[in-house]
């Protein structure tokens, strides 16, 4: 079984203890090769996304304590899901899954031996909601002035005027005004050397960026959304995804926004060897400039993790970047990687291209809404990651 480098996925790095809990729950084999298990067991269910924050039920709240599952595998596609009490400690061990609870150590007794941590993953159990206000809050005045992108010419951007009634037919009220990008990007980009990484853009401009990722839901109501309120978005586009249809994102495209590299068939990266990994970069950075004309100049690894050969594999296929992102969008709530919960200037928010199927019954117009409504309760305007990055030439 690969390693995992829990220096370079969004889980973060925990201490590992000498024993796994016994848990009421049995230890379960866990491949990290595809990071997609479905919980069952005599709660509803935790759901842990892509990003590993966790959540619970219908409106995507975090669960409470308490809740233990078995589980199971499922599609790529569907978000991760796990058990967990306040705080808990995964263990992947012998191909297996074990839970400590508040970083106590206790024995699991598994026949004649015991559980030896091999690695640990502390997933944060950060807080669902918007942060400050709520997610139904509607925060403090704003105009109704919006960022578009010229039709047909990714990044360039004007300030068009939405009309509150046309805010009001999604059931929302204006974003404030995205201001003007510098003229000076704070985010440099280099045709050569070192792959960066980031989450988050450092600016003092009170603005977050929105990414969407994958490409499996293909609402037509999400680019009449997009249409009317002239939102900046970034699109992480994997092939398996969107092959079926690629005509659905020009139009998204035409827009003004960016389709950038999201992989062929979305691997956690981290897994495969170097071969693999270039085909699934070059791969997706090959269809995705036949197919919308443009070389994709950013890239996201599946569900964030990724190692030295990734960046290798980054660097050789054209993508200049690796992004990753500080929140993360579920049904009703943004979920936060870091405790304070909040909103910061320059964050990046990960969201995906999901129906009802995946939102249990909520539609990708309703989750992009409730999105917005997390960041207008707490100020913020959103603007195009892209018009913060000085690419290297030739992009």
């Amino acid at each position: 079984m690969p390693a995992v480098n829990h220096s370079a996925t969004p889980f973060g790095r925990a201490a590992l203890p000498r024993r796994c809990r016994r848990a009421r729950a049995a230890c379960v084999p866990l491949r990290w090769a595809n990071l997609a298990f479905v919980a069952r067991g005599d709660e509803d269910g935790v759901l842990v996304d892509e990003d590993g924050s966790l959540r619970d039920g219908a409106d995507g709240g975090v669960a409470g304590s308490g809740h233990i599952l078995t589980l199971r595998r499922t599609s790529p596609f569907t978000p991760l899901n796990f058990a967990f009490h306040a705080a808990v400690t995964f263990q992947q061990s012998q191909g297996q899954l074990c839970r400590q609870e508040s970083g106590a150590v206790k024995r699991r007794n598994t026949g004649s031996r015991f559980c030896a941590p091999l690695v640990s993953v502390l997933l944060a159990v950060s807080v669902g909601g918007c942060g400050m206000s709520g997610g139904n809050a509607t925060g403090p005045a704003a105009t109704s002035s919006a960022s578009a992108g010229v039709r047909g010419t990714p990044g360039a951007t004007s300030h068009v005027t939405v009309e509150p009634a046309t805010w009001r037919k999604w059931g929302l009220t204006p974003l404030p005004a995205t201001p003007e990008p510098p003229a000076d990007k704070p985010l440099k980009l280099s045709a050569t050397g070192p792959i960066p990484v980031f989450s988050h853009v450092p600016t003092s401009q009170k603005v977050v960026f929105i990414t969407v990722d994958d490409g499996l839901e293909k609402d037509p109501k999400f680019i009449e959304m997009m249409r009317d309120l002239k939102i900046p978005i970034t699109m992480f586009l994997m092939n398996d995804a969107i092959k079926a249809d690629y005509g659905y994102f020009k139009p998204l495209q035409a827009m003004g926004n960016h389709i950038q590299n999201h992989t062929l068939h979305h691997p956690a990266m981290n897994t495969i060897p170097l071969s693999r990994q270039k085909q699934e970069v070059c791969g997706d950075q090959k269809i995705l400039t036949q197919q919308f004309g443009t070389a994709p100049f950013l890239f996201r690894p599946p569900y964030g993790a990724y190692n030295d050969n990734t960046k290798t594999a980054v660097g050789d296929c054209g993508p200049r970047a690796i992004v990753w992102w500080r929140e993360s969008m579920q049904v009703r709530n943004l979920q936060y990687q870091e405790p304070r919960k909040k909103l910061r200037p320059g964050d990046i928010i990960l969201a995906h291209f999901r129906g009802p199927a995946e939102l249990k019954g909520t539609t990708m117009t309703e989750m992009f809404a409730n999105l917005l409504k997390c960041i207008r309760a707490q100020g913020f305007a959103v603007a195009r990651v892209e018009d913060y990055i000085q690419p290297p030439t030739g992009h």
